[in-house]
């Protein structure tokens, strides 16, 4: 029989820290026509294997219900596929509320953290998601799908909601979390614990060290 070695998944760290009350308005300084808006956040980048199309759709299920509501694209984009998300924000009714920033990095990457509501990544697949962990290290609370592999700490934890891929199933996990503030203040509370006692590049070299001296002992 053929043999297959045993396989050992590390938890990825990430770089972060405290950022000053300013980064939050370092965001809103590049895009001042989303000042008083509560954002939804869809952060990186902007290709149909993470289904921004569904993101756009399950939020033209609930943006009636809240109008102070902006869902946020920021990430690169194929000029073709950009205006297919347009037009579809448009037959859905809600043009005038789904904002493109294109890419965006440094203190602008962290303040649109710090500034949104909440996150969402409805992708068919991430091996990790490293934009969702950077949410939760900014006290974000999360949505995602069932195919982003940083879910059980999610669940586990309550940092935020694990949902099926579909508009019905995300514009309910949405609509859960706009009409709930105190709700998505926990989940981001907990997510930022997670990160901290996770996610960290110490905890992930300790890790290594861990299985490397396993394997040579």
């Amino acid at each position: 029989m053929p043999f297959y070695p045993r396989s050992v998944v590390v938890e990825n760290g990430i770089t972060y820290n405290e950022q000053s009350g300013s980064s939050a308005d370092e965001f809103l300084d590049q895009f001042p026509d989303l000042k008083g808006q509560r954002l939804i956040l869809f952060l990186g980048r902007v290709h149909a294997k993470k289904r921004p199309d569904i993101a756009i759709s399950a939020f033209a299920r609930v943006a009636q219900h809240f109008p102070d509501t902006i869902l946020v694209l920021a990430g690169p984009c194929e000029h073709r596929y950009r205006q297919r998300l347009g037009r579809l924000a448009t037959q859905s009714g809600i043009g005038e509320r789904v904002r493109f920033t294109g890419l965006i990095e440094g203190r602008v990457r962290s303040g649109a953290y710090r500034v949104a509501s909440l996150f969402l990544l409805p992708s068919m697949q991430e091996n990790f998601g490293i934009a969702v962990a950077e949410a939760m290290a900014a006290s974000c609370p999360v949505v995602i799908s069932e195919y982003v592999d940083i879910k059980s700490y999610i669940e586990e934890a309550n940092a935020g909601i694990v949902c099926a891929t579909n508009p019905e199933s995300v514009g309910s996990a949405l609509h859960r979390l706009l009409s709930d503030p105190e709700l998505a203040r926990r989940m981001g509370e907990n997510g930022r614990a997670v990160v901290e006692k996770y996610f960290t590049w110490d905890r992930a070299s300790e890790r290594l060290d861990q299985i490397y001296t396993d394997l040579i002992g």
